[in-house]
C-alpha cells in the first residue's frame, strides 16, 4: 500500500497590511510615521553638527579651583604659544586652544566677569566692536564663507569657564562635518594652531588702532 506523505502547512500570513506597506505587501508609497521627521524640530539628526569629542581633554582638565587661563593668558606677550593675537588694557583675542575648527577666535574682556550685565556700558561697547572687527579681519584672512558666532551663559549651556565671559567665532567651510568625529572620535583639522596663528598675527598688528577709530566714530554719534 503506497504511503501518503503530508506536507505541513505553513502558518498563513494575516492580510493585515504593515506600516509603509498594503496587505498585498506592495509598498504604498508612504513612509512609516517613525520614519517621518519633523523639519521644524531643532533636535533633528538631519541638521549639520560640529562634533568634537576631543575637547574632553580640555573639560576634564577644566578644575574649578584652577587658575582663570582668561585672567593669567594676556599677562603674557602675545605668542604661538599663548596663542594671544591682540591684546590690551580692557580685552584681548585669541585662539581657542581646543578649536571646533580651524582658526577658532575667542573675543575676552579682561575683567573677570561671568554675566553680560556685570559689565560696564562703555566696555561692552568696545568689546561689541572688537568682535565686530575680529570677525571682519578672520573674513579677510582666512577666506571662510560662515561662522558660528556666541556666547555660552553658564556651564550647562556649554561654557568650558563659566565664570569669565568670552564670544566664540567659528569659521565654517562647506563639509567641515565628515564621518571621521562618528566613527573614529576624531577631528580631522588641517592645519596646527601655531600656524594658524604665524598666518593671522599679521592681520592683528594693527587691530588697537582700527578699534579706537572705530570705537571713536561709535562714540561721536551716541
Amino acid at each position: 500500500m503506497a504511503k501518503t506523505t503530508r506536507k505541513e502547512s505553513r502558518p498563513r500570513r494575516s492580510a493585515k497590511s504593515v506600516k509603509g506597506r498594503s496587505a498585498n505587501g506592495r509598498p504604498t508609497g508612504k513612509r512609516p510615521a517613525l520614519a517621518t521627521r519633523a523639519v521644524a524640530n531643532p533636535f533633528d539628526p538631519a541638521l549639520g553638527r560640529l562634533w568634537a569629542p576631543w575637547r574632553l581633554e580640555y573639560i576634564r582638565n577644566n578644575k574649578a579651583d584652577d587658575a582663570c587661563p582668561f585672567c593669567e593668558l594676556p599677562r603674557l606677550e602675545p605668542s604661538d604659544e599663548t596663542l594671544v593675537l591682540y591684546r590690551d588694557e580692557e580685552l584681548f583675542v585669541i585662539l581657542n586652544k581646543f578649536p571646533y575648527n580651524p582658526a577658532h577666535l575667542l573675543v575676552v574682556p579682561r575683567a573677570h566677569r561671568g554675566r553680560p550685565e556685570e559689565i560696564d556700558p562703555r566696555a561692552w561697547m568696545r568689546l561689541s566692536l572688537a568682535l565686530r572687527l575680529t570677525l571682519e579681519t578672520l573674513e579677510k584672512a582666512g577666506g571662510a564663507p560662515a561662522f558660528n558666532v556666541g556666547l555660552n551663559l553658564g556651564s550647562v549651556a556649554g561654557g568650558g569657564i563659566p565664570g569669565h565671559l568670552h564670544w566664540h567665532i567659528v569659521p565654517r567651510w562647506p563639509g567641515d562635518s565628515n564621518f571621521m568625529p562618528i566613527l573614529a572620535e576624531t577631528k580631522t583639522l588641517p592645519t596646527h594652531n601655531r600656524q594658524v596663528w604665524a598666518e593671522l598675527r599679521p592681520h592683528f598688528l594693527d587691530f588697537g588702532r582700527k578699534l579706537a577709530e572705530t570705537y571713536e566714530k561709535g562714540d561721536s554719534r551716541s
